[in-house]
């Protein structure tokens, strides 16, 4: 197997911690403190560095872990030629623009599992999400400390099956997050006095 002299770049605070890197390259990669980590690294401006030789197969690994990346944090770069053997710099290829249309909140359809009734606790500091069928009669609460815990939960439980309501639950949830940290009041479906 030929060896592949190699530079690893892994920009650390732009990682959003989803771990496909490990499932590709354990070897390469580390994780804690809800990030991944390059392995035997060295840090330069907040980015993380490894200089080796690998073989095909492993190659083959760290170029899976780079492509699985959701926010392209990972690039690989011959340490010979100084090509890039795989970039992180996202690439458009629009073929197609929308400008957004403005839709009336009362175009919304509802969901035949049903809808949400969302609001903060602040003495918690929590997000309080009721689930209800009929006339706001909550089947199930669903609390927690951050949209994204709250929505997979949602998500895993199938209370929810339009991708519209799924996108405006995402929305309200934010804004919940956000008036909790920021010590705001939260009014579903009302635009945040910042």
């Amino acid at each position: 197997m030929a060896a592949h002299h190699i530079q690893i770049k892994h920009e650390i605070n732009k990682c959003v911690g989803n771990k496909n890197c490990l499932m590709y390259a354990p070897k390469y990669f580390s994780f804690s403190k809800k990030k991944a980590h390059l392995k035997k690294n060295y840090l330069q401006d907040e980015v993380q560095f490894l200089d080796c030789a690998v073989d095909d197969k492993e190659l083959q690994a760290l170029v899976q872990a780079a492509k699985s990346c959701p926010v392209n944090v990972i690039a690989i770069t011959d340490a010979e030629t100084k090509k890039e053997i795989i970039g992180n710099t996202v690439k458009s290829e629009v073929s197609l623009e929308i400008e957004a249309e403005q839709f009336a909140t009362n175009d919304l359809q509802l969901d035949k599992k049903g809808y949400f009734l969302i609001k903060i606790n602040k003495e918690n500091k929590t997000i309080e999400v009721g689930f209800c069928k009929k006339r706001n009669i909550i089947a199930v609460k669903i609390t927690g400390k951050n949209p994204l815990d709250i929505y997979k939960t949602i998500a895993a439980h199938k209370l929810i099956s339009r991708q519209d309501h799924a996108a405006y639950l995402g929305y309200e949830l934010q804004k919940a997050y956000i008036a909790l940290k920021k010590n705001l009041d939260y009014i579903q479906d009302s635009e945040l006095e910042l």
